[in-house]
């Protein structure tokens, strides 16, 4: 996974943790955005399939990461990240 540096200023600022961003990345479903982008998130309907393939750990990093939401590129850098209120 590529990181711009914009995006790992945000994850500090933000608090996002690379557990929270792997398990987004592997686990989301993307949606595409303008300028060709991808925004990768986790959508309510396929929260309970999710959760019932994950270790106890990746469970408890899955809770914090239900609003979470992350922008990649076409070329697959991660831009940024942000949480959706």
């Amino acid at each position: 996974m590529r990181l711009s540096n914009h995006a790992i200023q945000r994850f500090r600022q933000r608090g996002f943790k690379a557990a929270h961003i792997n398990l987004i990345l592997l686990y989301g479903r993307c949606t595409k955005k303008r300028g060709h982008a991808q925004e990768v998130q986790f959508f309510q309907k396929d929260m309970p399939k999710i959760k019932s393939g994950l270790s106890v750990s990746d469970i408890q990093n899955f809770d914090k990461c239900k609003n979470k939401v992350v922008l990649i590129s076409n070329d697959g850098c991660v831009i940024t990240a942000y949480a959706k209120i």
